[in-house]
């Protein structure tokens, strides 16, 4: 994991390289970062859940199981972190209590369940899954009763979501058979008027601004995986980066451009303040 400062392209690593330490995500006021890591000397590194300060220090793994866990995302309190886990077999969705450390399962049954993202009012979750060798469809949780229900219903992937900070709508990924992914947005409360976005090049792991004004993306356009700015208004996009490696997953925070790991086998998150 590194910091980098555009305008002086200094570069301060967070995270040594005997790991892959992926899936960073801010916390709610911004002080610390979650993410998934492995040990690369292991003979079957499987991923657990880290938490680190915003500056690098006070690492500290959340999770020890000998299953992959994946994927960390805060509640919007900072009380919790839900994440994906196959310590029971199968892709499933549970919450840690930070405090605690007590560990609660929110789904159990067949198919897949990825990518946990809290409402913004904390109440339900955006998640993406599906049966195997079926399609990948977004559903919602709703954390009262763990009961969910489906959001989309189309051939191959819906995934990706994100909540708009208002929770008026949910900005995600849709990728039709060898078609390039493109955004897609769906209103609040009702779950409908998918509206997409298409430019050229594959689109996707989009995220809102803190302000909702504007979204971050990685798009191939280019032949790269870059990071983009997009004004969803108007479809206009600044490109943020030019890099040679890989760079995915933007996240954002106040003050705070973007997070985005670099191609495998550089294992890089960077952070554009």
């Amino acid at each position: 994991v590194y910091v980098i400062h555009p305008g002086t392209q200094d570069t301060v690593r967070l995270t040594d390289p005997t790991s892959h330490d992926l899936g960073a995500a801010w916390s709610p006021d911004g002080t610390q970062i979650a993410y998934h890591s492995n040990l690369l000397d292991e003979p079957s590194p499987l991923f657990n859940i880290w938490v680190m300060n915003a500056d690098g220090s006070g690492k500290r793994q959340l999770t020890d199981h000998p299953a992959d866990d994946r994927y960390p995302a805060w509640s919007p309190n900072g009380d919790e972190i839900a994440f994906q886990s196959l310590r029971d077999g199968n892709w499933e969705l549970y919450s840690l209590d930070l405090e605690s450390r007590s560990l609660t399962q929110l789904t159990d049954g067949p198919g897949t369940h990825w990518a946990p993202q809290y409402s913004p009012d904390g109440t339900v979750i955006a998640y993406e899954g599906g049966l195997p060798n079926d399609d990948r469809e977004l559903h919602l949780l709703t954390l009262a009763d763990l009961s969910t229900q489906p959001l989309t219903d189309r051939p191959w992937f819906d995934y990706s979501a994100q909540w708009k900070p208002d929770q008026a709508q949910i900005l995600f990924s849709h990728h039709l058979s060898a078609s390039p992914g493109n955004l897609w947005f769906m209103d609040v409360p009702n779950y409908s008027n998918q509206i997409a976005q298409s430019t050229p090049g594959n689109d996707n792991a989009a995220a809102w601004s803190p302000d909702g004004k504007r979204v971050a993306l990685m798009s191939t356009r280019d032949g790269n995986n870059e990071i983009y700015i997009r004004n969803p208004l108007d479809v206009t996009d600044e490109r943020l980066t030019n890099e040679p490696t890989r760079d995915d997953n933007p996240s954002w925070h106040e003050g705070i451009r973007h997070i985005g790991h670099a191609e495998p086998g550089s294992s890089a998150t960077r952070t554009i303040t």
